[in-house]
């Protein structure tokens, strides 16, 4: 077996594979394919291989999502390094890193790496689940799994090309192909993840589970609904949103602060927390780390802040352009709901507040009476995705009436725009507002051709921008080791 040839994957996986599952039988003879010597003996056997591939979407302790959503989040208008005019020199290396400027950075590899380990694994399932034929697995079974694979498999080639562009389409368990797999057109590679979630939403049951698990047609529906969107097929995207809003599983959470928490009826997909107390770190990276809580502030002090500025996403807050950007009366802007402020001295600043409970001993109990998961897909998202779809097909009243949806839970009136060009606008400000930290406005801004121009306004940011870090460098690792794959232009 020819476990050299293929780094993208991870030891920790070729284990459970090998050695770590009991349900697993190894049938030792050559092959090119990592996987064929894998028998399905129950349903148990498959669950085994879907908890790692959950836990490899989360980034396999790595924190895939969060960290998607706070780098891109770092680059953009977002969030902003405080204080900016400390950060000393010899950090600019991390600076660096954050603006995905050298492919030889650990958290470029952590990125690449962690996004095809569960690709792989789906297509494990997928190669074996047909060959099944077992008492103990029904076909129902088979199909809900094969639904589960197909969409991971999507989504992690979705991030795959919004991040990198062109990037290898992987839909085998081959070493020989996966080792030698150049770049494949970002347009194929959308297509590609619309056919896999397509499939999904056939092979998925319409009843909903919990929301800690891919079990559920409409969270197959709600991720076409971003994909179409992403590729301008409007009609397509208004068709997906609808279903999901038709539903009936899923509502608006009227009290901003629990839209975050466990339970939350307008939660669609969201990653769990495996302890018993504790929070996730999209949850623990909202309060920074430094700031578990407000008592804690009295640790900043003025011989530490070089360092916490130092550490980038350490003690980074919400950028003064997104908080200027809010209406006075939004409740999203107010204290204590999605943001928190923060006085040191004469230093005034504001943290993301999404997600309430952190990682500290002082929010154990908190973490145990609330807890909140890593949200990936919730159903605010999917009326903002509907209004900017209708609006691009001149519905303008409908187009409205989503947006106003998502206005009103923010005690906001109605919207006033009344025209294409405007309703447009003011849903790119809303998907701001709304989805803050939740990893779209880097890429919002960047399929609308307007990345550049909101860059180059922030000072400290334009200095370190340039047009084509709108995708990200592959790891050096990786070239060094499949001569087709190619640096992407300009690094």
């Amino acid at each position: 077996m020819k476990i050299n040839r293929i780094k993208i994957f991870t030891v920790t996986f070729c284990l459970v594979l090998l050695i770590s599952c009991e349900k697993w039988v190894d049938i030792k003879e050559p092959t090119n394919l990592i996987g064929v010597n894998v028998i399905f003996e129950d349903t148990n056997s498959v669950k085994t291989l879907m908890g790692d591939m959950y836990y490899q979407m989360s980034g396999g302790g790595g924190q895939h999502f969060s960290n998607i959503a706070y780098r891109s989040a770092l680059i953009c208008d977002e969030l902003k390094f405080k204080p900016e005019s400390t950060i000393p020199v010899g950090y600019n290396n991390i600076i660096e890193s954050y603006y995905c400027s050298y492919s030889s950075s650990s958290i470029i590899f952590s990125f690449w790496n962690s996004w095809y380990n569960p690709v792989f694994q789906a297509n494990v399932l997928l190669e074996r689940l047909p060959a099944v034929n077992n008492a103990n697995f029904p076909e129902a079974k088979k199909r809900e799994y094969a639904g589960v694979a197909h969409t991971i498999r999507a989504w992690k080639h979705y991030d795959l090309a919004r991040c990198y562009g062109d990037v290898p389409l992987i839909e085998s368990t081959s070493v020989d192909l996966a080792s030698a797999a150049g770049r494949t057109a970002q347009s194929a590679i959308f297509n590609f993840v619309i056919e896999d979630l397509k499939k999904a939403s056939d092979e998925l049951p319409t009843t909903k589970g919990a929301v800690q698990l891919i079990n559920c047609k409409f969270q197959a529906q709600s991720s076409l609904a971003r994909v179409y969107l992403q590729t301008e097929k409007w009609a397509e995207a208004e068709i997906a949103a609808t279903s999901v809003i038709n539903s009936g599983l899923y509502s608006i959470e009227p009290d901003l602060n629990k839209v975050f928490k466990r339970g939350s009826k307008e939660i669609i997909f969201a990653i769990g927390d495996s302890r018993a107390t504790g929070n996730v770190y999209n949850g623990r990276a909202n309060i920074l780390n430094m700031l578990y809580s407000s008592s804690q502030i009295s640790n900043l002090t003025s011989s530490n802040m070089n360092y916490i500025a130092g550490a980038s996403v350490q003690f980074a807050t919400l950028s003064d352009q997104l908080m200027n950007s809010f209406e006075s009366s939004d409740k999203r802007a107010i204290d204590g709901n999605w943001v928190k402020k923060y006085s040191y001295n004469s230093y005034n600043f504001v943290i993301p507040y999404k997600y309430k409970v952190s990682l500290s001993t002082l929010d154990n109990n908190l973490a145990v009476s609330a807890p909140e998961d890593e949200v990936w897909i919730r159903l605010a998202e999917i009326y903002l995705i509907r209004a900017e779809a209708r609006a691009n097909q001149n519905k303008i009243s409908e187009a409205a009436a989503d947006l106003n949806v998502i206005r009103n839970r923010a005690g906001l009136a109605n919207t006033t725009a009344n025209d294409k060009a405007t309703l447009l606008t003011a849903i790119e400000n809303e998907r701001w507002h709304e989805l803050f930290l939740e990893g779209h406005r880097f890429f919002d801004l960047s399929r609308s051709g307007k990345l550049d121009a909101v860059i180059s306004a922030i000072p400290f940011k334009a200095a370190n921008w340039a047009s084509y870090k709108k995708y990200w460098p592959i790891p050096e690792t990786y070239l060094f080791q499949n001569p087709w794959l190619k640096q992407t232009a300009g690094y």
